[in-house]
């Protein structure tokens, strides 16, 4: 009797063994397929957003210094640098500088003050964007900073 108890307990030992090898396997692979996973999920992502984040050539319009119409004899000092869709804009912009140096300095005398000292200046930015766009014809300015701005 104690020979089959022996030979039951080696027995066991061996399933036992086998069974751990097993799961150390199977949670191996597990753990290998997932990491893979999320690798080539966070790559995909971030091509896309390297993608997105192509900008278009920049072109500075200069220093530009107006009066407000606020009737406080307040001025305005901003310089303006664009991101414009295709190189063959910055041409037209320096062929038509008289014309949009005129629409700048007219946008921006018209402007309110609350307007100006938005943060960020959005709703300047918006309408400056929306004026220029309309006169230039071989493409268009994606974006508006303003690298100086002061009002005094």
């Amino acid at each position: 009797m104690e020979e089959e108890i022996k030979l039951f307990n080696k027995e066991n030992e061996e399933f036992n063994f086998k069974k751990i090898l097993l799961i150390i396997i199977l949670v191996f692979f597990i753990a290998s397929g997932t990491s893979y996973l999320v690798l080539e999920l966070y790559t995909t992502e971030s091509g896309a957003e390297e993608d997105e984040e192509q900008v278009g050539p920049y072109h500075s319009l200069g220093d530009f210094v107006v009066n407000l119409s606020t009737g406080n004899r307040q001025f305005l000092r901003v310089s303006i640098v664009v991101e414009l869709d295709t190189e063959e804009v910055t041409i037209e912009i320096e062929e038509k500088t008289p014309r949009i140096q005129d629409t700048i300095n007219s946008t921006l005398r018209a402007q309110e003050l609350e307007h100006i000292e938005e943060p960020g200046t959005p709703v300047l930015k918006n309408e400056l964007k929306g004026e220029l766009n309309q006169i230039l014809n071989k493409g268009q300015i994606t974006e508006i900073w303003f690298t100086e701005i002061l009002v005094q």
